[in-house]
């Protein structure tokens, strides 16, 4: 589920930032990135959990 939501986390990162960039708004370009990094961050523990031994 993690891995899920990361993926989605990113892709919306993605898009919002996208919009912040378009309409030169600063909340949204680091808001943006801030769910990029959340997305990144949730599937590096998962990978990393999952590589536990």
């Amino acid at each position: 589920m993690n891995k899920l939501i990361g993926l989605i986390l990113i892709v919306v990162g993605f898009l919002v930032m996208a919009a912040g960039y378009r309409y030169q708004a600063t909340g949204y370009l680091a808001g943006g990135i801030a769910l990029i990094l959340i997305g990144v961050v949730m599937l590096v523990m998962k990978i990393l959990g999952r590589n536990q031994p």
